[in-house]
């Protein structure tokens, strides 16, 4: 994850908020909109924060209900909006929590308990009006009674710098930074920034957790069946799994970024990974069963001399 992701986590002040659901994203399909009158009218997406209360003042949105989405009737569409008279140049922001009007910092997120891998969606980047930068950044936490305040249990995101222009999926990992289970999701998105000059416009639906949280509290790795080594590799792992015949597997790789790079099935019990052609760096992998749930989760270094 590079210092830009970082600097923009640490925007997000981290508080409690109360929702119905732990582990599950509220409106992630984005179809449920709440209509605001009296200076401007405008609409907001249920259950998330954005600006619109502020530039609504001036007439302009930077998060606009769109349709069609990726599925369902509606996607959101956030675009930062330079030179706004009276108010300045204002991104495009969505939080799940309540945004600062003054810092654009946001306090709050989402409950939840267990650690996911990954935070995945669906997103569209028109950039036709020239270069721009879109950023999501992810912050997990605990209450810690001891100290009484939150701890960091995990960092993720992701960037969007190139047009595109029909529904395509991310994945941004969420690296663990302890082996607390967290109670809280802090989730920034941003379009463009105070210097966008020619903003572009960010599409998102369908946002999820990966594995999702229905059937299971918490992905286990205490998996007693499993190994990876050597940790670090170099030009090659093994792979011991010891449940082919009876529990069929498949591992799934990913980079920092989420991007899925290998997935193999595990027919035998010891498996062999070639990965003198990943570069030096932090990956990532799942276990999954053959009705793809996760079983384990883990991460791994690449070291070539």
């Amino acid at each position: 994850m590079n210092k830009y992701l970082l600097t923009i986590a640490t925007l997000i002040a981290l508080t409690f908020s109360v929702s119905k659901m732990k582990g599950q994203i509220p409106n992630a399909g984005f179809e449920n909109w709440t209509t605001h009158t009296g200076f401007g009218t405008y609409l907001t997406p249920d259950n998330w924060g954005t600006l619109n209360q502020l530039t609504g003042l001036a007439g302009q949105f930077t998060a606009t209900r769109v349709t069609p989405g990726n599925s369902g009737t509606y996607a959101i569409r956030l675009q930062a909006i330079p030179g706004i008279p009276f108010i300045g140049s204002v991104p495009g922001i969505l939080s799940s929590g309540q945004i600062n009007t003054q810092t654009f910092g946001s306090a709050g997120g989402f409950p939840i308990n267990f650690r996911p891998l990954m935070f995945k969606g669906y997103y569209k980047y028109d950039l036709t009006a020239g270069l721009d930068t879109a950023t999501i950044a992810i912050v997990m936490t605990m209450w810690n009674t001891v100290t009484n305040s939150r701890d960091t249990v995990g960092l993720g995101g992701t960037q969007f710098r190139t047009d595109q222009q029909t529904w395509t999926s991310f994945s941004a990992f969420i690296i663990p930074t302890s082996a607390s289970i967290p109670d809280t999701i802090s989730i920034l998105i941003l379009s463009g920034s105070l210097t966008s000059a020619n903003p572009g416009a960010l599409f998102l639906d369908d946002l999820s957790y990966y594995p999702n949280p229905a059937g299971i509290s918490e992905v286990n790795n205490e998996f007693n069946h499993f190994s990876v080594y050597p940790n670090p590799a170099s030009t090659n792992m093994n792979v011991k799994y010891d449940d082919f015949n009876t529990n069929p597997a498949s591992l799934t790789i990913y980079d920092v970024t989420g991007r899925e790079l290998d997935r193999i099935l595990l027919t035998q019990q010891n498996s062999t990974i070639n990965t003198a052609k990943y570069p030096n760096g932090i990956y990532f992998y799942q276990l999954s069963d053959k009705n793809n749930q996760g079983l384990l989760n883990g991460k791994f270094s690449i070291i070539n001399n």
